[in-house]
């Protein structure tokens, strides 16, 4: 399925997009007669069963998909740039006249094929900032933001957030889901909800089910969430593509020591006995930010790419912490704090 990354590194400055939404676009896909005896429902004593493809079915997804990759890939031989997302489809162009004679080959097409388009929902006037899969997309700034309704949802619920106050398990799931949705459109997301779900796992276990409970919100996860209702955090968007790296860090370690090269240059080290003591991921990822700081005066102001051999050290640094062990989570989120 497409995903809103695949989204924003495909728009350009200054790009013009339409959106389509496909009205009931599942029930265009019929499901075998034979078929149709295995999602039945029973509404009293009356017996049902689905002709076509329902919404609730786990698979639908996937099969929907499927299916409608054939019809993207006719409208992209057209030359029509062309994101669906199961029923919501964008269109993007570099002129508005170019853009509007896509929407009318893509809508065409649909209609020939049996869908129709769900006007309201739809938005089919050329425009540089669209709402799209959960992302306000800004062409003229070349930036995507969230979108306004979950910024007030998240500045209404985090000031209830404050130390030692105690949350129903509901509510700050929900604040973690919030952020979650952010990731993409939020800079240092990860970063700034990493203290709050350590504090939701060391106090809650999601094995157990139990909803009804609650979370002490603790010193780290109430200084960590003011992050979010700072000025500008949530509100200065996030760049379509990354600054691409200028300089390159090779890095590894071992349990006596570690060493890194940034061209011509070399820095080593050794471990203390403690350090010797720890697990070599979280070895690797102390090397990593070592080295960076050894070789600051050559890469600041710079965007650095780290070439480790250990996918742990990797994801900690990529994803800004994790919740699979408290240590490289620190460790993660130390160097970032650094750099």
């Amino acid at each position: 399925m497409l995903t809103l990354a695949q989204v924003l590194l495909a728009l350009n400055d200054g790009d013009w997009m339409v959106s389509v939404d496909l009205q009931d676009a599942y029930f265009h896909i019929p499901i075998l007669k034979s078929h149709r005896k295995y999602l039945r429902f029973v509404v009293g004593s009356q017996h049902y069963q689905f002709a076509v493809l329902p919404f609730v079915l786990t698979s639908a997804p996937r099969v929907f998909t499927n299916v409608m990759s054939v019809v993207e890939a006719e409208l992209r031989r057209k030359g029509i740039a062309v994101f669906p997302y199961m029923d919501d489809w964008l269109i993007k162009a570099k002129s508005p006249e170019l853009v509007l004679h896509h929407l009318q080959s893509t809508t065409q097409l649909l209609f020939d094929l049996g869908f129709s388009v769900n006007v309201p929902k739809s938005h089919l006037e050329p425009s540089q900032r669209l709402l799209f899969i959960g992302a306000v997309l800004d062409t003229t700034l070349s930036r995507a933001f969230p979108p306004p309704q979950r910024i007030q949802d998240i500045q209404a619920l985090v000031p209830m957030f404050q130390s030692g106050a105690v949350i129903p398990v509901l509510k700050v799931l929900r604040l973690l889901g919030l952020f979650a949705s952010c990731i993409l459109l939020v800079t240092h997301a990860c970063w700034h909800m990493r203290a709050l779900q350590w504090c939701l796992r060391k106090q809650w276990s999601q094995h157990k089910g139990d909803l009804e409970g609650s979370v002490k919100i603790s010193i780290d996860a109430a200084t960590d969430l003011k992050w979010w209702i700072a000025v500008g955090n949530l509100s200065r968007g996030r760049p379509f593509s990354q600054t691409p790296p200028v300089a390159a860090v090779i890095t590894d370690a071992s349990t006596l020591g570690w060493g890194a090269h940034l061209g011509d240059l070399e820095i080593k080290g050794l471990w203390s006995p403690v350090e010797q003591m720890f697990h070599i991921n979280l070895l690797e990822l102390r090397a990593i930010r070592l080295a960076l700081k050894a070789f600051l005066p050559s890469l600041r102001g710079q965007s650095v790419q780290v070439l480790t051999d250990n996918t742990t050290a990797m994801w900690y640094i990529n994803k800004q912490g994790g919740v699979g062990s408290y240590l490289l989570c620190r460790e993660a989120l130390r160097l970032w704090s650094w750099a």
